[in-house]
């Protein structure tokens, strides 16, 4: 219903869909999170069972509280799970692959939203409000709801069982009646570790079966939500779910439809198209992309192999967006280059891991000594992207002055552009730009860690960082307003 309404509705259904999407989602992520901290025992209760089930003395394969309660992600070698990374990577991921992604310069499905606002200053406003709803609000209850799984399903226990289940699957004298129950009944099963265990089978060189479990830690918030939740509420929580899904799935769809229409079907099959025909076209290429999109999601068995191909297919728009606004010399071909690279070696290198052709010891096709974890992989794709990118513009024919001129009289951008915008004074200055993005920043920063030290029952810091970021939030607001102000005037 949301597809269908949003595809013949237009932006302004978009928008209206998407805001009843995020409360509903935003009410029932807070509702789970409640209720998994209470199924754990409270906020405080929760914490004293982390440090239990995970200490910070003696051998143990795991993140330990201390580490798991950190804002800081662990950087130590040898340790198992999604939360330890290299200090490197989280080095690159902070000052590097945030202004290398395709989105850095607010286009693509953020700039829809910007686009149904009424003015410039509307639309600035909104993105603001856009960054505190979606690091301030929305990711604490996902996080939350994450520390209590790893309190109700213990990693510890959650390994044990997943050998008893391999041993039982492989020869039937280990098995128990419940154990037994679970293999052939899944969703009747009581073993609550049963829902995080994903079972593979491999062909030993005898060319015998062997069945192996293993713990998916995906799979904790679905299993919160059929644990903690209540019938009714668990049916909303799945709506809910559906909701945030289609939030994104909508936007995404109506973006790439309007790709269709405008920038190929219009421009090089049918220039004098009129918008009724834009408009059916744009409705047909929605269902296509929906269909296609199906499709490829029936291929993914891996959230963490799509991610890093996504994020290395973005990585090639990064620089060249910034450089269309930034720098008069940036012509079409900036974009096409950094896309193409970042698409091929990003679709490469996943065709080849989902084909099992990564050398041992190796997370890609860049040795060992280049790339240690995704985000490795991710950045010198950006690079390669980016030098790629300035090369071919400076081989390439520069837009033309009287082009360039146009841009600059309806834009007014900052930056650098060799006297095209002599006479266009930017809204301002490109100094003053990086100033109000950095307060931008350490409001929405402070605020996000201020909930985090509440959560942590650590009250004070909590309120002092809340109170830091209230007051440069609004000082950036405030500062914003005084620039839209002059430009009024």
């Amino acid at each position: 219903v949301t597809l269908i309404y949003s595809t013949l509705g237009g932006l302004r259904a978009v928008i209206i869909t998407d805001l009843v999407q995020f409360v509903l989602a935003m009410v029932m992520a807070i509702v789970v999170a409640w209720l998994a901290v209470e199924a754990a025992g409270g906020l405080q209760a929760m914490w004293l069972t982390l440090e239990t089930e995970y200490p910070s003395t003696g051998d143990q394969p795991y993140l330990s509280a201390d580490q798991i309660s950190s804002f800081v992600p662990s950087f130590e070698t040898g340790i198992v799970g999604a939360l330890g990374i290299p200090f490197s990577a989280f080095v690159l991921t902070l000052g590097f692959m945030w202004w290398t992604n395709g989105t850095v310069d607010g286009s693509g499905f953020i700039a829809q939203r910007l686009y149904s606002a009424r003015d410039g200053t509307e639309a600035e406003r909104g993105a603001l409000w856009y960054a505190v709803a979606h690091f301030l609000i929305r990711s604490w209850p996902w996080a939350i709801a994450g520390v209590a799984a790893l309190v109700l399903y213990p990693r510890a226990e959650v390994a044990g069982w997943a050998q008893t289940f391999s041993d039982c699957a492989n020869s039937g004298q280990f098995c128990t009646a419940a154990v037994q129950h679970c293999l052939e009944h899944r969703y009747s099963c009581e073993i609550d570790a049963y829902s995080l265990l994903v079972r593979e089978e491999l062909v030993l060189p005898d060319g015998s079966l062997q069945v192996l479990f293993t713990e998916d830690r995906e799979r904790g918030y679905p299993a919160l939500i059929r644990d903690v939740l209540p019938v009714g509420l668990l049916g909303l929580a799945l709506a809910s779910l559906m909701a945030a899904f289609m939030s994104t799935v909508s936007t995404h769809i109506n973006w790439g439809a309007s790709y269709i229409a405008n920038d190929f079907y219009k421009r090089f099959l049918n220039p004098n198209a009129g918008d009724r025909t834009l408009t059916w076209v744009s409705r047909i290429a929605t269902l296509f992309i929906a269909l296609l999109s199906a499709w490829v999601a029936t291929q993914i068995e891996s959230i963490g192999a799509m991610w890093e191909l996504y994020g290395g297919m973005m990585a090639g728009l990064g620089l060249p967006h910034l450089m269309r606004w930034l720098w008069w010399r940036a012509n079409a071909w900036t974009e096409i280059s950094g896309m193409l690279v970042g698409l091929g070696l990003a679709t490469g290198n996943f065709l080849v891991g989902q084909g099992g052709g990564f050398p041992d010891g190796q997370v890609s096709l860049l040795p060992s000594s280049m790339a240690t974890h995704p985000i490795h992989v991710i950045c010198w794709i950006s690079l390669a992207s980016g030098i790629t990118s300035i090369v071919v513009t400076l081989l390439t024919r520069p837009v033309s002055d009287e082009r360039l001129r146009a841009f600059a009289s309806r834009v007014q951008p900052m930056g650098f552009w060799k006297g095209h915008n002599a006479g266009f004074d930017s809204e301002r200055g490109l100094l003053e730009s990086i100033f109000w993005w950095l307060m931008g920043t350490v409001g929405i920063y402070a605020g996000m860690f201020g909930i985090g030290f509440l959560l942590r029952l650590q009250t004070l810091t909590g309120i002092v960082l809340l109170s830091v970021s209230a007051a440069v939030i609004t000082t950036t607001i405030i500062g914003l307003g005084r620039i839209d102000k002059v430009r009024g005037a």
